[in-house]
């Protein structure tokens, strides 16, 4: 305590500092004191309480009631209680505490005057006094407001709190407990889900089911899962009947249904992306099937026909490229139409000039062996001459259908170059027929 006072500028002599220091331990000893008489009072008043409660009432038919009435009552006794132990350790704790500030202020203004300063000890005492008759209308103030809060009656409680009754607060822990339930079963049909799209995977990855199988599984299992995910929000729906507030029931139902509402779409969405999914898995296992066939029509030399094939699927994409630009069905597929007949002229082309070229080596492989049996002299050179002519006559009309062919490819393709090889390959048929 001296070294609080000396802290503030006050000199306490001894036997205040003791004073001050033997009446805290007494409000300490009194505290304990009245903790210990508290319990005590508490320790007998429990066993009554129940018979209490039901004199109050006149019987045991009104036990809820008579609780309500009992308390009410101990409650209205325990505000005055409070209020008048709170009154009365505020007005002594202020009450010294302004007598300290009084005496205080007066040593120091006694010691302000016997050093020669009365002005200022005049105003150390005026000081003191002031803070003290303050605090002690502060204490008037907190009195005046607990006598307030004793004589006033507690405003009830909110419409429902409270009044639950043992059957509406068993029904709202079933369903706490139902709905915790249908949440775990949900969790688990999701998981399942999942597996069985991974396994139907797999067992289209290793050839065990074909593309048709395989989409049609994937969408009845988002079919199912969003099915019964709707079917559990419907269920959690139901169980808010148990729920006593109806503003929150109110609230959790519209939260329900739009939660529902998001499933649908979500679903909606899934199978919309599942069906793209599909057609591109379509096109692009047709174009490794066209990949195949290209290379069994090749290896067994049928090379035109191979070409044909890859025409086929550059003509289906150019026509999914157009739509994509904007083009419309119609002009998409006279784009596409105008791209087949360009490349299948050329391809036709490419055929024409080989078997023309191929025609042309037979010929003249044919005229050679005539030739070598002459240089041989295994035929004469009348004998030679004789046989080169029944082989060209043999041959003309071959080469003359190979002509026209070749030069009708080459027209088609509009390349003029083309056009001039061709023609230069029927010019030279024309000297044999001549010859």
């Amino acid at each position: 305590v001296r070294e609080e006072a000396q802290a503030l500028g006050l000199i306490l002599e001894d036997d205040v500092v003791a004073a001050v220091t033997k009446m805290n331990d007494d409000l300490a000893v009194l505290s304990r004191q009245t903790q210990f008489f508290a319990a005590q009072f508490l320790g007998g008043l429990a066993p009554s309480i129940a018979q209490g409660a039901t004199v109050i009432s006149g019987g045991l038919g009104d036990a809820g009631k008579s609780f309500k009435e009992f308390g009410e009552g101990v409650g209205a006794v325990m505000r005055f209680v409070v209020g008048i132990v709170a009154t009365s350790f505020d007005q002594v704790g202020t009450s010294i505490g302004t007598l300290a500030v009084r005496l205080a202020g007066l040593v120091k203004g006694v010691s302000s005057a016997l050093k020669g300063e009365f002005k200022e000890a005049i105003d150390e005492i005026r000081a003191a006094n002031k803070f003290a008759d303050e605090e002690q209308a502060r204490l008037a103030q907190r009195s005046a407001n607990r006598f307030k809060a004793i004589t006033t009656t507690p405003p009830p409680l909110p419409s429902g709190a409270g009044t639950e009754s043992p059957d509406s607060e068993t029904a709202q822990r079933a369903a706490e407990a139902s709905r915790a339930a249908l949440d775990n079963e949900l969790a688990l049909v999701k998981a399942q889900a999942r597996a069985r799209t991974e396994a139907e995977r797999r067992s289209f990855d290793e050839g065990l089911s074909n593309l048709l199988q395989f989409y049609t599984a994937r969408r009845q299992i988002i079919d199912e899962s969003a099915d019964f995910e709707v079917s559990t929000l419907l269920k959690k729906r139901a169980l808010l009947g148990a729920e006593t507030d109806e503003i929150k029931a109110q609230t959790e139902a519209k939260k329900l249904d739009t939660e529902i509402q998001k499933i649908r779409i979500e679903q909606e969405a899934e199978i919309a992306g599942l069906t793209f999914e599909e057609a591109k898995a379509v096109r692009e296992l047709g174009q490794q099937g066209l990949a195949i066939e290209q290379r069994i029509l090749e290896a067994q030399g049928r090379r035109h026909e191979a070409e044909m094939l890859a025409i086929e699927a550059e003509v289906e994409a150019a026509e999914r490229l157009f739509r994509q630009q904007g083009f419309n069905a119609e002009q998409a597929r006279i784009g596409a139409e105008r791209l087949r007949t360009s490349l299948t002229a050329g391809i036709d082309f490419d055929e024409a000039q080989r078997q023309a070229r191929a025609t042309l080596n037979e010929l003249g492989q044919a005229r050679q062996q005539i030739e070598a049996q002459v240089r041989a002299g295994q035929i004469t050179q009348l004998d030679g001459e004789q046989q080169l002519l029944a082989l060209e006559r043999e041959r003309i009309a071959v080469l003359q259908e190979v002509a026209r062919a070749f030069l009708a490819a080459a027209e088609a393709t509009g390349d003029p170059a083309k056009i001039a090889e061709a023609r230069e390959f029927a010019a030279a048929v024309g000297e044999i027929e001549v010859s």
